[in-house]
């Protein structure tokens, strides 16, 4: 696996953990996104391992291989972050940024926090406009959401 560039990871949730629980959460999602881009290869090799222990009689492949894969090496890491809900964890695995094997050491480094829809739309208007014409549009939208949501 060839180690890829992190972008930023945009995300309020994982940037108000303490370092020490974005380290870990990240070490999961690196877990999971890892597992799900070589799914299709460990069933492969798993199916070719048993093969050649059902003929040879060898069973030292098959164990090393049961060994390698057995999530029961990271119990303490997954028992530490059991209290968060597994549906954030998986949302995180979805997200563009965090979809591909990454490596995890460093990355709670790239976390940010997520722009507020107004941010955006500030970044929009001076992108397009001049900051005076981007600020009285603001003041338009500002006025006509405040009538349509009083």
């Amino acid at each position: 696996m060839r180690k890829r560039e992190l972008p930023k990871i945009q995300s309020n949730w994982l940037h108000s953990l303490p370092e020490k629980r974005r380290k870990g959460v990240l070490f999961i999602v690196s877990m999971i996104v890892f597992d799900r881009c070589t799914s299709e290869e460990r069933v492969n090799h798993s199916i070719s391992i048993m093969r050649y222990t059902a003929e040879a009689g060898n069973q030292r492949l098959l164990n090393e291989w049961m060994k390698l894969n057995n999530y029961r090496n990271y119990k303490d890491i997954f028992d530490e972050f059991s209290d968060i809900p597994a549906n954030k964890i998986t949302n995180l695995s979805l997200k563009p940024e965090l979809y591909y094997p990454f490596e995890p050491m460093g990355a709670e480094k790239l976390i940010i926090p997520e722009k507020s829809k107004l941010t955006f739309l500030v970044q929009f208007c001076i992108k397009k406009h001049s900051k005076l014409s981007a600020f009285l549009y603001l003041i338009q939208q500002i006025s006509v959401f405040s009538r349509i949501y009083p």
